[in-house]
């Protein structure tokens, strides 16, 4: 007889830790869980991130690649410094000899002084 009391002692103690374990492998499990969400999300904000700078890299390399081109140092020439080549022939556009240029004067309006009583007379009974 007093082997049942022992055999069940032992069972109960041997469910509690065993609950006991489960509970501290869930919550370990749980943390880890969090954790990886939590990357994830690091990771992809990076990805973005990289994106970004891929594309920058990729622009500045075409403007370098068009800045170190013969083309780029032609407009450069002909269109910022107004170079010519020694077989061009320039035009310069010069204004008309008889352009008379009138000038416009418009008048300053005069303030006109209206009383006190006549501008609540216009706000209450004018239309």
């Amino acid at each position: 007889m007093s082997k049942a009391p022992l055999n069940t002692y032992l069972r109960r103690f041997l469910f509690i830790g065993f609950f006991a374990l489960m509970v501290i492998m869930f919550m370990d499990f749980n943390n880890r869980i969090t954790t990886l969400f939590h990357k994830n999300s690091q990771r992809n904000e990076i990805r973005g991130e990289v994106y970004q700078l891929e594309l920058t890299r990729y622009q500045l390399e075409t403007q370098i690649a068009y800045a170190t081109s013969e083309l780029a140092v032609k407009e450069w020439a002909r269109l910022r410094e107004h170079l010519t080549r020694p077989s061009d022939i320039p035009i310069y556009v010069l204004p008309e000899q008889d352009s008379n240029l009138t000038q416009v004067i418009e008048p300053t309006p005069i303030p006109i002084s209206i009383d006190k009583w006549e501008i609540w007379q216009m706000l209450f009974f004018d239309d």
